[in-house]
């Protein structure tokens, strides 16, 4: 009767026929037994029960220490719907179009650990998007984002609770989320990295090249060499671009010299450098500093507190299975701001019993035997070889001196590696602490184990020209 009531209050302006009728239906329709209560997302009749696809929410990512993953609807108990695509593009399906904007400091991979990674690139001018990542190996899941901050065209981002060992591809998407297209670089495609996280297992691989600086074909070969030796990561020994003045400006001397000639080894792993001399040329100025400073800023790790450097990256450190790679800038030495800083800085990580072993990497060498520049030498001896020394250092690499040595002195193996370019120094008076001085374009190979690092020493043509190791008792 209730239903009877409700329904001749609605229809109480329609005609007298018409009232007839829907009375009659509401009576038949009344003399019907009513289903069970639906349930959310469910409709009666025939046939009974059948589930809808349960509405889902927009895909949502998190800020740039927590991405997460865009959530693709799936339909329920419905075989026939199809799922719904991912919210954004797989970049092993394809990549991202090239779009009209550009990196005036390409995507690079800052810093590695087991489970993160530190990505840094600079816009030509600020843009929205995403720092996109996929891990790819050993097994493909989805494309996961980060968004970029608003308004900044400068952008360092770091990834958080990634798989060991595993092989990620990242890139920069641009624009709308339909529509994303990757920046390029001087007018070219840049494209994705492809970066391996470190897998904690025994063997660590390292390459070392220093004084690569001018972008020319040796150095072009020798790096076409060391991206194929599935590295782990790669340390350069300063003078990181030098003749800056032969181009128009820092900005296309580093795109030219440094991005453009090391991009296959960019595009895979990270590059951690020191800052040579000829980084500090009047030349190399940019913004009231020196360009390296502004391609390479400070990133975090957890096993470092930040250092009181002015957000410049003068001096850092980083460690891999229980050694500490301790990187140093020699021009303090000779005038450069930030000596008493850094030399206390030095003093705490060599004293640090965190680490089994630290490997200090700088550009000067204490002991060389080229025959340019010899007396430069000098006062990096006598200010830092006897701390090394009394820290037992197993191994010190530097640069400078466009050739390469082995010497063996109180007990610490000296490795200058400067021959990264097709400019060579002849060799002047040979030390008696020196065990081989070669002057080739090289790179240096180090295979880290328990116990044991395995140096080699190869040329452009790939040829073994000294083997040695060191132990780490």
């Amino acid at each position: 009767m209730r239903r009877l009531a409700i329904s001749f209050y609605k229809l109480h302006r329609v005609s007298r026929y018409a009232v007839q009728v829907l009375l009659l239906l509401a009576l038949v329709t009344a003399c019907i037994p009513l289903s069970e209560t639906a349930a959310p997302g469910q409709v009666t009749g025939s046939p009974q029960n059948q589930t809808l696809p349960v509405p889902t929410t927009a895909p949502t990512t998190a800020g740039p220490l927590e991405p997460t993953t865009g959530q693709t609807p799936q339909p329920a108990d419905q075989a026939a719907v199809e799922p719904t695509a991912p919210p954004f593009p797989s970049l092993v399906e394809g990549e991202l179009p090239v779009g009209s904007q550009e990196f005036l400091l390409p995507l690079t991979v800052r810093h590695l650990g087991e489970d993160r990674a530190v990505l840094f690139f600079e816009l030509a001018e600020p843009g929205s998007g995403y720092l996109l990542y996929q891990k790819i190996q050993p097994e493909t899941a989805q494309t996961r984002t980060v968004p970029l901050s608003p308004g900044e065209a400068r952008q360092q981002i770091l990834l958080e609770d990634l798989q060991p060992g595993a092989v990620y591809m990242v890139a920069v998407g641009l624009g709308d989320e339909d529509a994303l297209q990757q920046p390029a670089f001087r007018g070219e495609h840049w494209g994705p990295v492809r970066l391996r996280t470190l897998s904690g297992q025994e063997t660590v691989r390292v390459g070392v090249i220093g004084d690569a600086s001018f972008g020319d074909p040796a150095t072009e070969a020798l790096v076409r060499l060391m991206a194929g030796l599935d590295l782990d990561f790669v340390i350069h020994t300063g003078d990181v671009v030098a003749e800056i003045q032969d181009n128009r400006d820092p900005v296309e001397a580093y795109a030219i010299k440094f991005y453009q000639t090391l991009a296959p080894l960019l595009h895979q792993l990270p590059v951690y450098t020191v800052p040579g001399n000829h980084d500090y040329d009047a030349a190399a100025r940019w913004q009231d500093s020196i360009f390296y400073y502004y391609a390479f800023p400070p990133f975090t790790d957890p096993l470092f507190p930040e250092s009181p450097q002015e957000g410049k990256q003068q001096y850092y450190a980083f460690a891999v299975q229980g050694i500490q790679f301790m990187m140093l800038d020699t021009q303090v030495i000779f005038g450069q701001p930030g000596r008493e800083a850094q030399e206390a800085w030095m003093a705490e990580r060599l004293a640090d019993e965190r680490f089994h072993h630290t490997i200090p990497v700088f550009h000067v060498p204490p002991f060389f035997s080229g025959s340019v520049h010899p007396n430069d030498q000098l006062p990096v001896r006598a200010s830092w070889h006897p701390d090394f020394a009394a820290a037992r250092v197993p191994l010190a690499i530097s640069g400078h001196s466009h050739h390469y040595e082995r010497l063996q002195v109180d007990g610490i193996t000296y490795i200058v590696s400067g021959g990264g370019s097709g400019i060579l120094y002849a060799a002047g008076e040979i030390l008696p602490e020196s065990q081989i001085y070669a002057r080739r374009t090289h790179f240096v190979l180090l295979e880290i184990t328990p116990g044991r690092i395995d140096l080699s020493a190869i040329d452009i043509d790939g040829e073994v020209f000294d083997q040695t190791f060191i132990s780490l008792q």
